[in-house]
């Protein structure tokens, strides 16, 4: 999956970059992603991107967990429940397709 290969690994897991191929690779705008993120201080556009990408596979490639599921285990565990519910909310509303 295109998702996947834009991920950087870190010692806390993986985690995406709010940037142009990461809006490419979800079908929408970098500028759609950005007004959707939640307006708190609290999350980076870091934290935003990797949190919209967890969601993303749980939501559209459950079917598919046992390829990408190990790999966000960590830092979806680490995720702020509010942070995971907004990020869910964000791509049903966008409409992320993800590839």
């Amino acid at each position: 999956m295109r998702l996947l290969s834009l991920r950087t690994d870190t010692q806390s897991g993986p985690c995406w970059s709010l940037d142009a191929p990461l809006a490419q690779a979800l079908g929408v705008s970098l500028v759609e992603l950005e007004t959707c993120m939640p307006p708190t201080s609290a999350y980076g556009s870091r934290e935003w991107a990797t949190t919209l990408v967890i969601a993303l596979l749980q939501l559209r490639y459950h079917d598919r967990a046992d390829r990408w599921a190990s790999l966000v285990e960590m830092r979806r565990n680490a995720t702020p429940p509010e942070l995971m519910r907004s990020a869910m909310e964000a791509v049903c509303a966008l409409q992320l397709a993800g590839s």
